[in-house]
């Protein structure tokens, strides 16, 4: 019996220790992204959106790592909501406070769910913009066609809440944490 329980100790060790390599891969990861996402929105010459696609990936990871910190297992879907939620309350809160105490002003954190479910939809529908609008003509897309106004909101609804101190703070609070 003694030697099953040291077995079973030296498993939960191995366990245990595989996790914090993970999380910590998970959180190199995260930071190269954001690191990339930086040098991108520093440069005058970037003209797409992926600045902000790499800062909701490295977002994805961040929630992903929390989440195998936590519970132990991680989430293999794109339910940002879903991932947020499973994350014990003393966690959230401490995550939105040092976002809220880093970036005082500067981003709207009171409704998290709701920004979440913007990123998700970007990341998993609005990334390929040839897909997001794949049932428009081009004159419709530009908001020039006669069902213009249909393409327009969506174009403005991603511009508005991709802007990175929406995403910032929440990526740098993670990350700390």
């Amino acid at each position: 019996m003694h030697a099953q329980a040291i077995t079973q100790h030296r498993a939960c060790y191995w366990v245990e220790a595989h996790m914090s390599d993970q999380v910590l891969r998970m959180l190199a990861e995260a930071e190269s992204r954001i690191h990339d996402a930086e040098i991108l929105g520093t440069s005058l010459r970037s003209v797409g959106d992926s600045r902000a696609l790499l800062n909701i990936l490295a977002l994805e990871v961040l929630l992903k790592a929390a989440q195998l910190k936590h519970s132990g297992t991680i989430s293999r879907s794109h339910k940002y909501i879903e991932m947020w939620s499973s994350l014990p309350n003393h966690v959230r809160s401490e995550v939105l406070r040092i976002a809220q105490d880093r970036y005082p002003g500067h981003a709207e954190l009171s409704n998290v769910e709701k920004l979440l479910c913007v990123y998700e939809f970007i990341f998993t529908k609005a990334r390929y913009g040839y897909e997001l609008y794949e049932d428009y003509t081009l004159a419709e897309q530009s908001g020039s066609g006669k069902s213009g106004s249909v393409a327009a909101p969506q174009q403005k609804k991603l511009t508005f809440n991709t802007s990175p101190w929406n995403c910032w703070p929440c990526l740098k609070a993670f990350a700390r944490w």
